[in-house]
């Protein structure tokens, strides 16, 4: 899974897909297909999908290791926030924007609830939400979430 992410950090996204395509067939063999190291391969497809702009192809990936995740750790844990996010990203990307705003709302409640409100962990979901209310012109509510966002960065800085 490391070399996976190293090639997907340097855009090598065809060697990425077929790393975690083996890890994934690997992880559903030995642990099952509700395992959590199983959602975690089939997520890194759906981002690596994502990434090369093959938005369809991502969404049904993202969608599975959500489920997986949610079962497996409940529904209020911090990786299924990580699920919630980026589906919900996915989603704002594909203009499915009614579908992206209650994950991403559900997202930054569970990292604030599990981690704070001024965790570095919750500048991703700031990001996104605020993506989402810009495209849905909702410019102030937009520039609120990315100013937490910018001051919680700053924070985290030193």
């Amino acid at each position: 899974m490391n070399q996976g992410l190293l090639y997907f950090k340097q855009k090598r996204y065809v060697e990425a897909e077929a790393v975690w395509r083996r890890a994934s067939a690997i992880f559903e063999e030995s642990l099952g297909p509700n395992h959590t190291d199983f959602a975690a391969s089939l997520s890194n497809l759906g981002l690596v999908f994502w990434a090369q702009g093959r938005l369809p192809e991502a969404e049904p990936f993202m969608r599975e290791a959500l489920m997986i995740d949610e079962r497996a750790m409940g529904p209020d844990h911090p990786e299924v926030s990580l699920n919630l996010n980026n589906l919900g990203g996915l989603f704002v990307d594909q203009g499915k924007y009614f579908e992206a705003e209650p994950l991403l709302r559900r997202a930054l409640t569970i990292r604030e609830n599990t981690l704070g409100p001024d965790h570095i962990g919750i500048t991703a979901v700031l990001d996104n939400y605020a993506r989402l209310l810009r495209k849905t012109h909702r410019a102030e509510e937009a520039a609120k979430f990315e100013e937490r966002a910018r001051i919680i960065r700053i924070k985290h800085q030193n």
